[in-house]
């Protein structure tokens, strides 16, 4: 079973650039680091991790997993759409993906770059803002705005913490 965070420990990384995280220089502001912060709070090095992707020597600490398919295919314990989403599950991941990205029975995503994920708690989503260059807290509500023209109602998903 996973730990069980507290708003305070995600509250420690708010307003972090990527490189206040990640110890293995991946941190260029090009790149994506949505599920490269998800996967250092969460302790997650699945194949594509940051200590992998550089192949340079120097690294200081285990590899975290920098693909948002990844965590949603492989490591999320169960997984669905938002609207499914257990009443009770009040700590989970948030992910969003457009419509092309997503296959069926099962539920998978596919490796398009429109594809975002956070760590969701009690209404609160905790992600790495590409944009902003920062990780940022915002409520669920503000989350459907992540992608211009995505009905997002449909393209919201959750993931249960792996083991």
């Amino acid at each position: 079973m996973y730990k069980r965070f507290g708003v305070g420990d995600l509250n420690f990384f708010a307003g972090k650039h990527i490189s206040q995280i990640c110890y293995n220089w991946y941190v260029s502001d090009t790149l994506n680091h949505c599920a490269h912060f998800v996967s250092h709070v969460l302790g997650v090095s699945e194949t594509n991790n940051c200590y992998n992707a550089l192949g340079t020597p120097g690294k200081t600490m285990p590899g975290a997993c920098i693909r948002v398919d990844e965590l949603f295919n492989d490591w999320c314990q169960s997984r669905g759409r938002w609207h499914d989403k257990p009443v009770a599950l009040h700590q989970c991941l948030f992910f969003i993906s457009i419509p092309s990205n997503v296959t069926q029975n099962p539920l998978r995503f596919g490796q398009l770059p429109t594809k975002h994920v956070g760590i969701f708690i009690d209404g609160m989503v905790w992600h790495y803002s590409n944009g902003r260059r920062k990780v940022v807290a915002q409520p669920l509500s503000q989350m459907d705005r992540h992608y211009a023209g995505l009905k997002p109602k449909d393209w919201l998903f959750y993931g249960t913490f792996g083991s």
